[in-house]
């Protein structure tokens, strides 16, 4: 079994191949797709005991076997699948080399961990969840708005429910990256796959920026940021802990459960990806078509956008009292 907490760092045997591996790192758009993908790749390159150049097909089966065995997720197997896939198709696509004979050519001359056999198959957001409206009522009423905290926890999850962000989307969100134009507030920031991508920030929910901001007599830097020093006492923070960063996602999770709980809500499948699923919901209730959330969600194509919300809605059962009669 790999521990990935031993990790080290890829030892490449040119210097083509460690700038390859940088730039391809350096053209992800996203913080976190940077971070995964390149433990991915690390991982793999590991278990292989072997040089990026020298990995094959049958090594890159062998680590799936692996991962298997460990009972990881299929979502994880054919996420970490497709890191190490980027970075192949990036050598050999992509980034070129001048071999002996003066010829342009790729650096290298394949893509072992290419095909679909190798991954397992995974449904597009089979996991998928929203809250109705009254839910989400519920949840955003059980943030007390007469504290500090409170006041920052409601702009938060108002945002992510109006806005139906990602999590980092939201939660990084800095005072420079919001623009007013009349009575339009926009929001300016680099998303999954694509930068500068801008979105309106509904009144309400700035609003509650506004309330939060003076309450905290905060003007610049994150949003979102810590409001008091007590993360620097966790053994696994110490003197890491700096004031002017964001909250963190394993935070902002704890958050939205404990408020889900004051709501009577479940808490057993709800995550922060669920508020963005039932931000788009509530548009498709307001009346929104599919090309308009596609917009409003930053899906690279309307295939998505049909996908997603076939799967988040799940297919109603409007059959079941024409059955009750037969039956009972």
């Amino acid at each position: 079994m790999i521990d990935l907490q031993q990790l080290v760092v890829m030892d490449v045997a040119t210097p083509k191949w460690d700038q390859a591996y940088q730039l391809w790192l350096d053209g992800l758009a996203s913080a976190n797709t940077r971070r995964a993908y390149d433990r991915a790749v690390r991982e793999c390159v590991l278990f292989c005991e072997a040089q990026p150049w020298q990995i094959g097909r049958s090594d890159i089966a062998a680590w799936v076997q692996d991962m298997r065995l460990r009972d990881l997720a299929d979502t994880t197997i054919s996420q970490r699948l497709a890191a190490v896939s980027s970075f192949f198709r990036f050598v050999s696509e992509e980034y070129t080399v001048i071999d002996p004979q003066g010829m342009e050519r790729p650096l290298h001359d394949h893509n072992p961990a290419a095909g679909k056999r190798l991954r397992p198959r995974v449904t597009p957001y089979g996991k998928a969840g929203y809250l109705s409206a009254d839910q989400a009522k519920r949840l955003l009423k059980a943030i007390p708005t007469d504290t500090l905290h409170g006041k920052q926890d409601y702009a938060l999850f108002c945002g992510y429910i109006f806005t139906a962000r990602r999590n980092t989307e939201w939660r990084t969100a800095r005072m420079d990256q919001f623009v007013q134009l009349g009575e339009r507030v926009r929001y300016r920031f680099d998303g999954k796959g694509k930068r500068d991508q801008v979105v309106d920030v509904a009144p309400p929910v700035w609003a509650a920026v506004q309330d939060y901001l003076d309450a905290a007599e905060q003007s610049e830097g994150y949003l979102f940021r810590a409001l008091s020093n007590r993360a620097r006492n966790l053994p696994t923070v110490g003197v890491e802990w700096q004031a002017d960063k964001p909250i963190s996602a394993y935070e902002v999770g704890r958050r939205l459960k404990r408020y889900a709980r004051l709501a009577g809500l479940r808490i057993d499948t709800l995550h922060v990806h669920t508020l963005r699923h039932t931000g788009a919901m509530l548009r498709r209730s307001a009346g929104d078509d599919i090309q308009e959330i596609s917009a409003f969600l930053g899906h690279s194509s309307l295939a998505i956008t049909q996908i997603y919300v076939q799967a988040v809605e799940g297919k109603q059962d409007t059959s079941w009292a024409k059955i009750a009669e037969l039956l009972l």
